[in-house]
């Protein structure tokens, strides 16, 4: 088997703490190292330079892609690797790296990058941070920038694929700068780089995608949500503008439609989630991600209308079921999204033990429900379905206990306020229903339906004082 060259490209600033560690873990790897200084003013460029790294100079402008380019242009190998300071390669050999670099018609490989957050513990994406060194082969955007853009347009003129691997990228807790200050810095450079190009879409995806809560799969309406929701259609609305052979071309076109899908339905407007689903699967064809958000919208806008479904509905329902169950087949997960890959089959299992709650077969709703609380003890999505098929048998007071199990898993999940609530007004504690009500609008201000509840509580409380 012929020998492929592969060079690492970073990019560093003060980063003395934490390159150390990255370089170590690829040195054998690698055939030669690629740093790009971007302006470090501690001893990182030492560090760098006593391992042997070639040191590319940079005067940083603010364009992420111009920086990551320099390196590119600067790399000799076949092959790039690319890092950032901290994380560490995870490899499973030597032979299996030379063998993903020996495949004739592979254009990139997809690393699984772990990054370990202080508040929301693990981060898992999957990037393309494998590729060959192609000439036209860049990273596009001032701002999250991507090499997925020009790989593509290559790929589409000569042929050639992306494919996963087993490789992985870790980042342990404490190396380089703190997630919340890198978060806070990116989500600031995004917004300057939508008030300096306000007809890019690709800007207020990201100031979106990098804004979302979320929690068993579904984006939290925290304070602010207003504004992710408006960032995501304006973004959406811009590549509609660009025209359907534009739109088609998009690799990130369809993680656009599931986060509008997404947005949609967390702010309630389930008949619209599910057009954008169903608007993604048209446009770009098989994804299991966007499966599951039609799947889920299907459902949410029957169990919404609780009414007897007519043919239909019955029809959605059971197309709904069908790829929720393909999704717990083998090794299918939502592609290339920034998920942890245990949390998904969770997921489709819960929306399954939804279904089976609008069929009203209790026993395999709890089954499902069950069996992803196997998978994820944590899950408050489980604990609430467990509780409603509590309430659906009349058993309230066993309801409420298991809804504050969901609680006690997380308090940022509004269907377990929302069932608690609902359970404590049947069961006359009203006092308690005002409470709960008062800590979820602190916790999620933007929850549909909140205003809608207060009147309800309100008309109970005056019923009951007029009855004393």
């Amino acid at each position: 088997m012929q020998k492929h060259s592969l060079s690492l490209c970073l990019v560093f600033g003060d980063d003395e703490e934490a390159i150390g560690r990255t370089l170590k873990s690829v040195l054998a790897a690698v055939d030669e190292v690629v740093a790009v200084d971007r302006g470090s003013k501690d001893n990182t460029r030492l560090i760098v330079e006593g391992y042997g790294a070639r040191v590319v100079d940079t005067v940083w402008t603010g364009d992420e892609s111009a920086v990551r380019n320099a390196g590119l242009v600067a790399a000799y190998s076949d092959w790039i690797l690319v890092m950032e300071p901290g994380e560490v390669l995870e490899l499973t050999g030597p032979v299996d790296l030379g063998s993903l670099l020996a495949e004739r018609n592979a254009l990139g490989y997809y690393l699984r990058v772990i990054d370990d957050q202080p508040r929301t513990g693990l981060r898992i994406r999957d990037e393309i941070r494998l590729f060959r060194n192609l000439s036209r082969a860049r990273y596009r955007h001032r701002v999250c920038e991507r090499i997925e853009p020009s790989l593509s347009e290559i790929a589409r003129a000569e042929g050639g694929d992306f494919r996963s691997s087993e490789l992985r990228l870790h980042r342990p807790l404490e190396a380089g700068l703190s997630p919340d200050a890198a978060h806070r810095s990116k989500l600031q450079a995004l917004r300057h780089a939508v008030n300096e190009m306000p007809s890019e879409p690709w800007y207020r995806y990201c100031l979106a995608r990098e804004s979302v809560m979320s929690e068993g799969g579904e984006i939290l309406p925290v304070k602010g949500f207003s504004r992710l929701l408006r960032s995501v259609e304006e973004a959406y609305a811009l590549v509609e503008e660009e025209g359907e052979e534009k739109a088609m071309q998009l690799v990130w076109g369809q993680e656009l439609s599931a986060l509008l899908a997404q947005a949609r339905r967390a702010a309630g407007r389930l008949e619209e989630s599910r057009e954008a689903a169903e608007s993604g699967l048209k446009r770009y064809g098989e994804s299991s991600r966007l499966r599951f958000e039609q799947a889920v919208s299907i459902l949410s806008i029957e169990a919404a209308k609780k009414t007897r479904p007519g043919k239909a509905r019955k029809k959605d329902r059971a197309k709904a079921v069908e790829s929720l169950e393909s999704l717990l087949q083998g090794p299918q997960q939502i592609e290339r999204v920034e998920l942890q890959t245990g949390h998904f089959h969770p997921w489709a299992r819960v929306w399954l033990g939804r279904a089976a709650l609008l069929e009203g077969d209790l026993p395999r709703a709890r089954s499902l429900f069950l069996e992803a609380l196997e998978e994820n003890p944590a899950e408050a999505a489980s604990w609430c379905g467990l509780a409603k098929a509590a309430a659906d048998e009349g058993r309230d007071r066993d309801a409420l206990q298991i809804y504050l199990k969901a609680l006690n898993a997380t308090q940022m999940y509004g269907p377990a306020w929302l069932g608690g609530i609902e359970v404590l007004s049947r069961l006359g504690f009203t006092d308690n229903a005002w409470s709960w009500h008062q800590r979820v609008s602190m916790l999620l201000p933007e929850l549909p339906g909140l205003s809608r509840l207060e009147q309800s509580l309100a008309t109970q409380q005056q019923a009951e004082t007029a009855g004393v």
